[in-house]
């Protein structure tokens, strides 16, 4: 019984609202009245056409660019300290420290992530310090980016570039030049 009277109620909604019918009209002053009542002069609307917003471009625009200057949202900036860009590291070890430098605003949770060479290095982690060892002899790019607890990026310092210099894998130190025999 319950399903004949869900049925019901839904058919005479539907057969109320596709008879409705709507009537606009300008008045003395200029502006669009609507109403379901018909009267002399007036346009019938039909409701049943599919309706599109369309905004005018020209007005639209320089209220938008206004909101968005109106409201300036400090954003985080990050950058590296040391090494500098284009710094010579001359480590036998590889050894290399990076220092950031951080302008966060009040509720940016600060968590920085490590890129060589576009390569991410271990997980993101709250000190301004890295320590690496290891780094293999050459030219290499670092950046850092601040993350959020997502792992979204929120900002990323430029790139700097460094070059290790290492002693080669080809001259073992220990062992020294091969003598040449007298004879």
């Amino acid at each position: 019984m319950k399903p004949v009277v869900v049925i019901f109620c839904l058919l005479s909604t539907w057969t109320l609202t596709s008879n409705a019918t709507v009537y606009s009209w300008t008045d003395e002053n200029g502006n669009v009245v609507y109403s379901d009542l018909p009267r002399p002069g007036a346009d019938t609307i039909d409701l049943r056409a599919r309706v599109q917003n369309v905004t005018d471009t020209a007005t639209a625009l320089p209220t938008l660019q206004t909101a968005s200057t109106s409201e300036s949202i400090p954003q985080p900036a990050i950058s590296i300290s040391e090494p500098e860009n284009d710094a010579t590291i001359r480590s036998a070890e590889g050894n290399l420290m990076i220092a950031a430098e951080l302008a966060i605003p009040a509720g940016v949770t600060q968590r920085l992530q490590l890129l060589i060479d576009g390569e991410t290095q271990g997980k993101p982690q709250r000190e301004k310090t890295f320590v690496l060892t290891g780094v293999e002899r050459g030219t290499h790019t670092l950046q850092l980016q601040l993350v959020n607890n997502q792992g979204s990026v929120l900002a990323s310092s430029p790139t700097t570039t460094i070059h290790m210099h290492r002693p080669s894998k080809l001259h073992n130190a220990k062992t020294g030049p091969v003598p040449t025999p007298l004879n």
